[in-house]
């Protein structure tokens, strides 16, 4: 993938594109997860999925905190245990935060990264390629 169409579909919030063009698969034939996290409601779309590894979309007014996203990380699980989450938050083209769980030899952890800017997504840029995917896989 190009560092430019990357940064396209930053801008956009088109993270649907981003997985396609990286090799992932369409996700199952299923709707909006709607979940309820500390008395908040939040709609989380899967927008791709590739062996057994889930990439879901979530658009938020205001970052959730720490526990909430552990409280998240649970209700996610349900459906998968190797995910990506991207969360967008409303009204702030190109802010995101993506959240995924890393299992260590103790505990399971949520690693996040927040970015602002395309420029400020290199460190995420540099790190495609490794969840990136050829069409014969």
């Amino acid at each position: 993938m190009t560092r430019p169409l990357f940064n396209d579909c930053l801008i956009a919030a088109d993270f649907r594109r981003l997985f396609n063009e990286m090799g992932w698969d369409r996700p199952a034939a299923h709707g909006p997860l709607a979940l309820a996290v500390d008395a908040a409601s939040l709609t989380i779309h899967e927008v791709a999925q590739k062996c057994g590894f889930h990439a879901y979309v979530c658009e938020v007014d205001e970052w959730p905190p720490p526990a909430t996203r552990r409280n998240i990380d649970l209700q996610l699980r349900k459906y998968g245990n190797d995910y990506i989450l991207v969360i967008v938050r409303t009204g702030t083209p190109c802010h995101h935060l993506w959240l995924v769980p890393v299992k260590t030899a103790e505990k399971r952890e949520l690693v996040a990264l927040e970015y602002a800017s395309p420029d400020q997504a290199a460190f995420l840029y540099e790190k495609i390629e490794a969840i990136s995917f050829r069409l014969d896989e």
